[in-house]
């Protein structure tokens, strides 16, 4: 077996004294880096690849091979041993480099003559920035210690590249005498992300992270034992944190939070991935770099496993590691109380709702997370809020650093990171016409939503937080045609009492004076988990036990709600409508509860409300055909669009793989709703259509044409929705719609796209 003629520590060392030479430039650290490592590993090449932003890896450095090849010899993507370990983000021990199925022969390197090679990733933050390599004209298999060797060399590259200041988006950039300097491609040049929207808009603005990322400044340490020291307090510190957030009462619970946290601890209490840790620190390392190294070596593992529970798990892996990092660098602190540019676009993984309000509103600009689903608990408060954002963004934290230009285009749920001048460009002319859109919807806001054709349509809007209140007066509605009672929960670490319920609701009424105001009965459980309510573990959430069924099983909680409305509404009307009612007999069991309450109210001689009106979401499909019996017993009704939708087509709204296979303007669905229109004017029973179709105005055109005049939407849409109705013959158009519903569903787009342009109807697209 080949042995170092330096031992790691030492070669480690006189690496440091290469990094840490100011005077040499990039190039230079490079040149001697690749000596070093040839000299000390004995081997007669060693050569550094950097990925250029055509995803080719240019030769950047060698020992051994042709000089004359440098910064000349470029490997295709997707072509070659160093492509496929970029790719993988793995290495190669090969004791035959020709027999691999990706070799690719480059002649002016003068490579022929070398057989062994070995060759790892240079990674930054997960994703592979070159390529490090060494090449022996024997063959053989190169031995671990020498792979850990070139393994710890590639993550101090990667701290070389990633720090350099000479950042370029072609790759290189001419430096001291036109020699090339490093750059890090992955994080400089443009890069265009898909998500999920979450809050329509555009944002233009600067990155800010939510959790900054971990600088680790000292790479090297003489005293491992201070290191070992050092890295096991902080494991110490890492169990007993999880631990008491496992004791604390918000979390002592089941759900899904718990066990996030459990699967942490058992991680954490893995001795396998503690030795990892601690045998890396043998090479001189720094504990922060060697739980780097481990973390690396773990993704790569993991990444080449086919079973999904083990993929899902490196998520669980790489947070973990992050929280170690954070202890050993003091860094455990969040975006939140730092100094905010005045364009912050805030970036996270995931956020909780009370989180994204501790931000200040006036300098946040958009938001964008790596996970979540449109109707995530962040999601509904950015709505509230009223700024752009998306979710869904997969792996966003490999391409995205702190301060990053970055334009949210919530419309198309896409992100553009680091944009060329061209698209910086267009979007501040379309950001411009956004905002001339806004001034003419201004000036209808105190309009009635009024057709050519002298039709009124009510414009509600969906609230259910503090900032749904403050823009309702902007946003020109007529009322709340959805309050969602269970929002105000998200926010709260312990479930209120009946005096807190019922001035938060008595707030709202005083907010709207006499305009209507629907409020939906809690609607928690599946997939709205609240951590002070015990719930359970549910393979389908938004099929399971939630909303009305939760109510009814749990009647403590139901009743404790319905006594603060009803005493929040005295000397108003109040309207109730329970969610997610799949029969009739739910309706009549909740309602036999308000009688009950209203009768306590009533013998205590407390106030109640003038009138009280109860009805039903209807989203779930089984209610279809029970609508004449439904409609008999209930004041009102409401379509749920958004789970109706994701049930009638079974696809899970929340899933990006299904985002766009199924359209809202398909003829099955506008049929659907017909018939239920025709039901509830059968009973002369008034309904109404809450969901994120009724926000968008190409969508809200179909709905009244098939005979919809009640409509709520977020805040911002009721402006654009407004001035379509506005522009709208609704008797001319529910005509023309009807004669055309038997159409495939892009035959209907098409025909209502051209019923638009001939008739001047005003939409923004």
């Amino acid at each position: 077996m080949t042995t170092l003629s330096a031992g790691p520590q030492q070669i480690l060392r006189n690496l440091r004294e290469i990094m840490n030479n100011k005077e040499d430039d990039d190039q230079t650290r490079l040149d001697k880096i690749t000596l070093l490592v040839s000299s000390n590993m004995e081997t007669q090449v060693c050569s550094i690849y950097l990925v250029l932003d055509t995803g080719e890896l240019e030769l950047f450095a060698t020992e051994g091979l042709n000089k004359d090849a440098v910064h000349t010899t470029k490997m295709p993507a997707g072509r070659g041993l160093v492509s496929y370990i970029a790719k993988t983000a793995d290495h190669l021990n090969l004791p035959n480099a020709r027999s691999h199925p990706n070799f690719m022969y480059l002649p002016e390197t003068g490579e022929d003559i070398y057989h062994s090679f070995l060759g790892v990733p240079i990674l930054k933050h997960g994703i592979s920035i070159g390529v490090l390599t060494v090449q022996n004209k024997s063959m053989r298999i190169y031995s671990e210690e020498e792979c850990e060797v070139l393994f710890t060399v590639s993550m101090l590259l990667a701290e070389v590249i990633s720090t350099s200041k000479s950042i370029s988006l072609s790759g290189v950039i001419g430096g001291q005498n036109d020699r090339p300097e490093i750059v890090d491609a992955t994080h400089s040049m443009p890069v265009n992300l898909k998500g999920i929207s979450f809050s329509s808009g555009i944002a233009i603005g600067h990155v800010v992270l939510h959790q900054p990322r971990i600088k680790i400044t000292n790479l090297m340490s003489d005293d491992v034992q201070a290191e070992h020291k050092r890295l096991s307090q902080a494991i110490r510190t890492l169990r007993a944190s999880i631990a008491d957030m496992l004791e604390h009462p918000d979390l002592a619970r089941t759900g899904e939070h718990r066990d996030i946290l459990e699967t942490f601890l058992m991680f954490a209490n893995d001795r396998g991935w503690k030795r990892k840790i601690h045998e890396a620190l043998t090479q001189g390392i720094t504990a922060e770099i060697a739980v780097e190294k481990v973390q690396i070596s773990t993704r790569a593992r993991m990444l080449r496993q086919t079973d999904p529970y083990l993929r899902e798990r490196l998520h669980d892996l790489d947070d973990l590691g992050n929280r170690l990092l954070r202890i050993l660098t003091n860094n455990q602190s969040t975006s939140v109380t730092a100094e905010l540019p005045d364009d912050t676009i805030l970036v996270a993984r995931n956020l909780g709702p009370a989180e994204l309000l501790d931000y200040d509103q006036n300098k946040l600009k958009g938001l964008v997370l790596e996970e979540g689903a449109a109707n995530s608990h962040a999601g509904i408060v950015a709505r509230a809020l009223g700024i752009p954002a998306i979710g869904g963004v997969t792996d966003i934290f490999n391409y995205i650093e702190q301060d990053d230009p970055v334009i949210i285009d919530a419309e198309t749920a896409e992100l553009y990171l680091r944009p060329r001048n061209e698209i910086l460009n267009s979007f501040i002319d379309k950001k411009a016409l956004f905002a001339e859109k806004q001034q003419e919807y201004a000036k209808i806001r105190q309009l009635p939503a009024k057709s050519i054709d002298q039709q009124y349509i009510n414009l509600m809007i969906n609230a259910g937080l503090d900032a749904d209140l403050e823009h309702f007066e902007e946003s020109g509605a007529q009322g709340i045609g959805l309050y969602r009672t269970e929002v105000q929960l998200m926010l709260l670490s312990k479930y209120p009492g009946k005096q807190a319920l019922t001035a938060n609701y008595k707030k709202v009424f005083e907010h709207l004076g006499k305009k209507s105001i629907t409020f939906r009965t809690f609607d928690v459980g599946g997939d709205k988990v609240l951590p002070y309510i015990r719930s359970t573990k549910e393979e389908n959430p938004a099929l399971g036990w939630r909303a009305i069924r939760m109510a009814l099983d749990r009647p403590g909680l139901f009743r404790h709600q319905l006594r603060a409305l009803l005493t929040a509404a005295r000397g108003h009307e109040l309207n109730i409508m329970f969610p997610m009612v799949a029969d009739i007999s739910e309706f009549r069991e909740a309602k036999k509860f308000v009688e009950a309450e209203q009768a306590i109210l009533e013998s205590k001689n407390i106030g109640t409300p003038t009138k009280v009106n109860l009805g039903v979401m209807i989203e779930v499909p089984a209610l279809l055909w029970q609508l004449p019996a439904l409609f008999k017993e209930v004041d009102f009704a409401s379509v749920g669009s958004n789970d109706l939708l994701q049930f009638t087509y079974a696809a899970d709204r929340g899933n990006p793989l299904l985002q766009g296979r199924y359209h809202s303007l398909a003829t099955p669905v506008l049929n659907m709703l017909r018939t239920i229109v025709v039901a509830a004017d059968a009973a002369n029973i008034p309904l109404s259509l809450c969901g994120e179709i009724a926000g968008k105005p190409k969508l809200a055109l179909a709905l009244l044409g098939i005979g919809f005049k009640n409509l709520s939407m977020n805040s911002a849409s009721v402006g654009p929705v407004k001035m379509m109705v506005r522009s709208l013959n609704v008797e001319k158009f529910s005509t023309f719609l009807n004669e055309h519903l038997d159409r495939d569903s892009e035959g209907i787009n098409d025909i209502i796209s051209d019923y638009i342009a001939e008739n001047n109807i005003k939409i923004s697209v």
